[in-house]
């Protein structure tokens, strides 16, 4: 199932989707991310702002339907979609420590962790996740960048100067 589906979202994932992508890992990630860093601080006067977010409990909280929605519009066939509401549908999961296990709960959001089924509808989720600066996304992790000019650090110096 992953093969067939994959065939067709993954033309359409983010090329900044580090992890869990073939030929892709959290090295090249690091890799491209100081590179640009590096690139943009030849510049005079520049510093590098990121911000670096993690999305807390990200693949349990995957609501299916918006899910199902953008693989619709991705153009998984008909046919997929119809065994993608299925796989969601009626969903149970427990626990067991040791001997010891809990009673069935239903599942009403997430997909599975560690799988390749679970992290390619992940992938479909954050994939439309844009912004101005540069974005990069390591499964459930991301990079925010941009280069900025040290004008206000002249301007606090003469403030202080003044005083």
């Amino acid at each position: 199932m992953f093969s067939w589906l994959a065939e067709v979202v993954m033309p359409y994932i983010d090329p900044f989707q580090f992890g869990c992508v073939k030929q892709s890992s959290n090295t090249h990630a690091l890799v491209l991310l100081v590179h640009c860093w590096l690139a943009d601080l030849e510049t005079p006067n520049t510093m590098i702002r990121t911000c670096l977010i993690d999305f807390s409990k990200a693949f349990d909280r995957v609501d299916y339907n918006i899910l199902l929605y953008k693989l619709s519009i991705l153009g998984i066939p008909p046919i997929l979609l119809n065994w993608c509401s299925s796989f969601f549908k009626n969903r149970q999961q427990r626990i067991k420590m040791g001997p010891y296990k809990s009673t069935w709960r239903r599942v009403i959001a997430g997909v599975p962790q560690e799988s390749k089924l679970g992290t390619l509808f992940f992938f479909v989720m954050v994939n439309d996740l844009r912004c101005e600066a540069p974005l990069y996304k390591y499964v459930d992790d991301c990079a925010v960048t941009e280069a900025i000019k040290k004008c206000y650090l002249e301007s606090s110096k003469l403030i202080a100067a003044r005083n």
